[in-house]
């Protein structure tokens, strides 16, 4: 369900990124990316994050988003987020060899988007980066990781109604995470597919 959705939103960044720049326009509802360009948006994310290295939580991601356009094709996005995962053991003593969908996290991103021209049919396409902070917790293994991760990735939304749009995105981070004890660092890294609502206040 989800890969088939993201499908046409992915595929409309292959001829968009050599002509992301745009001329100045008056800012409006399709051209600025937004719902019905509204300056503050808030939303909600559901999708998968599967943790990648053994040591990364994963599992079902649930999340909220704040958005504030900046200017007419830049805006801040800010995400908090949780990832809900198996409960199994996966640590030795000095290494972790978790499956992608294990653990227990938390995280926070702040980083902004860059809207791209949008599509025939009402997509609205943009690319995404951001920086933050990541918790992963094994508590059958009694191991809990600290992370500052990059994130990357695109997404696109369409217009449902005035006020509100929905779409879905694709996430790749990377980062290492510090754990207690003798595990010390252990890399960080992430697939984040998700679908999301977002309304205009």
């Amino acid at each position: 369900m989800l890969i088939r959705i993201l499908a046409p939103i992915l595929v409309a960044f292959v001829p968009q990124v050599a002509s992301a720049q745009r001329e100045p326009l008056e800012v409006t509802a399709d051209e600025a990316g937004a719902p019905d360009a509204r300056e503050f948006e808030i939303g909600a994310r559901l999708g998968m994050q599967l943790g990648v290295g053994g040591s990364t939580a994963g599992g079902i991601r649930v999340g909220g988003v704040f958005l504030q356009r900046l200017t007419q094709n830049t805006w801040f996005d800010g995400e908090v987020s949780l990832a809900l995962g198996a409960r199994r053991a996966g640590c030795e003593v000095t290494e972790c060899d978790h499956g992608m969908t294990d653990g227990f996290g938390m995280q926070a991103l702040l980083g902004g988007r860059y809207m791209l021209a949008p599509r025939p049919g009402g997509l609205d396409p943009y690319l995404r980066a951001a920086a933050g902070i990541s918790a992963s917790r094994f508590s059958r293994d009694h191991a809990t990781g600290l992370a500052f991760p990059i994130s990357l990735g695109a997404g696109g939304r369409f217009r449902v109604i005035d006020g509100l749009a929905m779409g879905g995105e694709l996430l790749l981070q990377g980062g290492a995470a510090r754990f207690g004890d003798s595990l010390g660092y252990e890399p960080h890294g992430a697939v984040i597919v998700q679908l999301g609502a977002e309304f205009g206040l």
